[in-house]
């Protein structure tokens, strides 16, 4: 009898149609994993974007203590300023950075990495004659 034509022809067929629902298996699963990985960034921006406005809206509180008779509040003020404005207009800068250095989504994370962004800032700005010994000045 000659079967092995038939079975082989039968299991060409199988193949036949189970490559194309494999390749396509793959790209559903590979298309949803990519659409997550966008999700999380997403959600990781939110969550930084949150964090970042408390931090200035905190920062600007502590300006307030600008009229302050002691010198080391109204410098504590006066970098508080900086560092709200700073904040609020590199924002989108500071978030990438961020997501780039994958930060977690932590307030002390944050904080530590941006005052680590924004003093270095200052100290590339900052001219060698009008840099401070300290970032509080002692009465």
């Amino acid at each position: 009898m000659n079967l092995e034509p038939q079975i082989k022809e039968e299991s060409m067929k199988a193949y036949r149609w189970f490559t194309p629902v494999i390749v396509l298996a793959v790209m559903v699963f590979w298309m949803s994993s990519v659409q997550g990985e966008d999700n999380g960034i997403n959600d990781k921006r939110a969550a930084y974007e949150k964090m970042l406005t408390n931090y200035a809206a905190k920062c600007v509180k502590q300006a307030r203590f600008g009229e302050s008779k002691s010198k080391n509040l109204r410098r504590r003020a006066e970098i508080a300023c900086l560092k709200a404005a700073y904040l609020n207009q590199y924002k989108s800068q500071i978030i990438d950075d961020l997501i780039n250095k994958n930060v977690e989504p932590k307030p002390y994370k944050i904080h530590y990495a941006v005052n680590t962004l924004f003093y270095d800032l200052i100290r590339r700005t900052a001219q060698p004659h009008s840099m401070p010994t300290g970032l509080i000045a002692a009465e």
